[in-house]
């Protein structure tokens, strides 16, 4: 367990499914292998209603697609966040709603629906066009309206809806309680690009972005796009994760970013094992007592409870 003000982060065993609400907001993020999926359930004070941001995963070791449609099985979903279209963000999605029991639900996407390959008729698609910034955007979505959790877009399509989709991933920040979880898909770009966006959105350490909690970009790449020091210096986390199945080809996460971060992030009672690759070579198994995580260990998963 480990807390810090009013945040505890939690590394549990795989349940059958998600477990009941309380009074707190919950944030997991599935261990559904080299993709992303996190479910953010309200307080019993909004019965529990869950949002999705993102759900996919690509053939790695991790929640196959009944794992994680049983898990989330018989919830009421009041919205799902696509941040972009890889396949490994979204490829559940479909049956997600096909077994889906309500009559529709509001999707918040980038760039052209049809890039999404979901045809079911109970997604109602809404697009987050080009905008930076919380005043930008403009975009303040609610997602537990009786406890004040929302969600806010902070960036969108920065790239055009060019042919590199990572650079117009979604950016957005989860707020509860003062609380901020920064989630942003797999965007990435050059320095010039990186630069530009953080002209708008303020440098370290002024920065919009600034969240007390962060999962990594492109699953905790080190390709220098994703995770440049300039982002990470404004977003300026003291917990971050990632979710990777450690397949070789991608080497996901990168160990660079745990370098970075040990020392800098908070620093917990007990110590739990943090898995990662060298850009030369295999991968590494750590014993660390800093808030980096990767749900790379099956069957476990990250659990984030915000008082």
């Amino acid at each position: 367990m480990m807390k810090a003000g009013c945040i505890i982060l939690l590394v549990v065993g795989a349940a059958v499914s998600i477990p009941p609400p309380d009074d707190q907001l919950h944030i997991y993020a599935l261990p559904v292998g080299q993709g992303d999926s996190t479910v953010v359930q309200c307080p019993k004070a909004d019965n529990g209603m869950i949002s999705i941001i993102d759900m996919g995963s690509s053939k790695s070791t991790g929640f196959s697609k009944d794992d994680a449609l049983r898990y989330l099985s018989g919830q009421e979903i009041k919205l799902i966040m696509l941040t972009h279209s890889d396949a490994d963000h979204i490829n559940f999605i479909q049956p997600l709603l096909d077994t889906y029991q309500k009559d529709s639900v509001p999707v918040y996407h980038s760039c052209q629906w049809s890039r999404y390959r979901i045809s079911s008729d109970k997604a109602v698609p809404h697009r987050v066009s080009k905008c930076c910034g919380i005043e930008g955007c403009n975009t303040e979505l609610v997602l537990c309206p009786n406890s004040n959790a929302v969600l806010l877009v902070v960036g969108s399509e920065l790239s055009n809806c060019g042919r590199k989709r990572n650079r117009d991933s979604i950016l957005a920040i989860i707020k509860y309680q003062g609380v901020k979880t920064l989630v942003v898909g797999d965007f990435e770009g050059t320095k010039t690009f990186i630069r530009k966006y953080l002209d708008c959105v303020g440098h370290a350490p002024n920065s919009e972005l600034q969240s007390d909690i962060y999962r990594l970009s492109h699953h905790g790449a080190w390709n220098g796009l994703a995770n440049r020091r300039e982002f990470l210096a404004a977003v300026d986390a003291k917990y971050v994760f990632s979710s990777s199945g450690l397949k070789s080809n991608y080497k996901h996460p990168r160990c660079e970013l745990y370098d970075i971060y040990k020392g800098r992030v908070a620093v917990e009672e007990k110590y739990h094992e943090y898995t990662c690759y060298k850009k030369y070579g295999g991968a590494i198994t750590y014993y660390i007592n800093d808030a980096i995580y990767a749900t790379s260990v099956i069957p476990l998963f990250i659990f984030l409870q915000i008082n």
